[in-house]
C-alpha cells in the first residue's frame, strides 16, 4: 500500500444538532450516536432554536440493516415515534415517477391532498371512539413487550404513542376515502400483531354517524349482541357534541341542543349497559359540560337514572 497524497474532505456533521436544511430539506446524518438529536426533531418538531411550522413534514428514508454498510437497528425509542412503509424493488420498478422528476420537475409533494381541518378533527374523535372499543375489548394490545418485537423489521410495534398515530392517521384515510390503505398503515404504525385485528375490526364496527344521531336520538338503536359497537357508538356521539366545549363555558342554543341530544342517545343505548354509556358520559358530557347543562331538565332525567354509577365522578356535586 503506497500514499496517494492528501486531500481534502468535507464532514457533513453540523454542530450542536447535526441536522441542517439542504434544498429546502430537513438533513440530519442519523448514525447511532446522533439519532437522540434527531428525536427531538421528530417529536417536539424542534431544529436547534428552530420550532418547525405546522406545514413542515417529517419523511427519513432508510435501508434495512443487513442491506447498509455497517447498518444498524434503530433505538426503540426512535423506532416508536414514525410510520414504517417498507418499498420493495417491485414497487419501484416503474421508472415513471422518477421520469416525471427527471424531465419536468414535478415533485410527489405537488399531489398531496388538502385535508380540511375541520372535518378532520371531526373524523377523530370518531376514530378515537374506535381504537378506544378495540383496546377496551382486547387490553394487551396497547402495549408490546420488548421481547416480542426485539429485532423486528421493520420496527413498528403497539405502545400509548404508536396507537395515536395510528388514529391520526386513519382519520385521514377516512376524509380521503381510503380506509383501504388503514391496515397498511397499521402494520407500519403499530406492527404486525395487532394490525390485522385491528382493520378487521374497524370494517365490523361500522358505527352510525354520529351527527346523524345528534340530528335524531331517535336513530339510536342499541345492539345487545355488539356492546363494543354501542361503547363505540356512544364515545364518538358525546365526542362529536362536545368537541370544542370547555368546562362551564356559555353556549348558544345550537350547541346545547346538541349538548342535550347527545343524552338523549345516552338514554337509548342504555339498555346495553350502564356502565357502558356511564364512560362516554363521564368523560365528555360531564368533564366538558356547558353551563347549566347539567341542569336542564331532559339531562337531568338521564342522569338520575345513571346516578349510582356516575356518583364516583362527583356528577351530584357538579350539579
Amino acid at each position: 500500500m503506497t500514499s496517494d497524497g492528501e486531500t481534502e474532505v468535507f464532514d457533513l456533521t453540523t454542530e450542536p444538532d447535526h441536522n441542517f436544511f439542504a434544498g429546502g430539506f430537513l438533513v440530519h446524518n442519523c448514525v447511532p450516536a446522533v439519532q437522540a438529536s434527531l428525536l427531538r426533531v421528530v417529536h417536539k418538531r424542534i431544529m436547534g432554536l428552530l420550532k418547525l411550522p405546522v406545514a413542515v413534514k417529517v419523511v427519513a428514508a432508510a435501508n434495512p440493516p443487513e442491506e447498509a454498510a455497517g447498518g444498524w437497528e434503530q433505538a426503540a425509542a426512535f423506532g416508536n415515534r414514525w410510520t414504517h412503509l417498507v418499498t420493495t424493488y417491485t414497487d419501484i420498478a416503474d421508472p415513471s415517477d422518477w421520469l416525471r422528476w427527471f424531465l419536468h420537475s414535478e415533485s410527489a409533494a405537488d399531489n398531496i391532498p388538502v385535508i380540511d381541518e375541520q372535518r378532520w378533527a371531526n373524523e377523530y374523535e370518531n376514530v378515537k371512539a374506535v381504537v378506544a372499543t378495540f383496546i377496551r375489548r382486547n387490553p394487551a394490545a396497547l402495549t408490546e413487550r420488548h421481547s416480542v418485537y426485539e429485532g423486528r423489521f421493520p420496527l413498528a410495534f403497539a405502545s400509548r404513542r404508536s396507537w395515536e398515530s395510528l388514529a391520526r392517521l386513519h382519520a385521514s384515510c377516512r376524509i380521503l376515502g381510503r380506509e383501504d390503505e388503514v391496515e397498511t398503515f397499521a402494520r407500519g404504525t403499530i406492527g404486525p400483531a395487532y394490525a390485522t385485528q385491528y382493520s378487521t375490526f374497524t370494517r365490523m364496527v361500522d358505527l352510525p354517524d354520529p351527527e346523524m344521531l345528534l340530528a335524531n336520538p331517535t336513530m339510536a338503536t342499541p345492539d345487545l349482541r355488539r356492546p363494543d359497537r354501542d361503547y363505540a357508538t356512544v364515545l364518538a356521539v358525546c365526542a362529536a357534541a362536545t368537541h370544542g366545549l370547555k368546562k362551564d363555558a356559555e353556549v348558544d342554543r345550537k350547541v346545547m341542543d346538541r349538548y342535550v341530544a347527545a343524552w338523549k342517545v345516552i338514554d337509548r343505548l342504555m339498555e346495553a349497559g350502564k356502565e357502558l354509556v356511564a364512560v362516554g358520559a363521564n368523560d365528555y358530557l360531564v368533564a366538558k359540560r356547558p353551563r347549566g347543562g347539567l341542569l336542564h331538565p331532559e339531562v337531568r332525567s338521564v342522569t338520575a337514572k345513571l346516578t349510582p354509577v356516575l356518583r364516583g365522578a362527583g356528577l351530584n356535586a357538579a350539579a
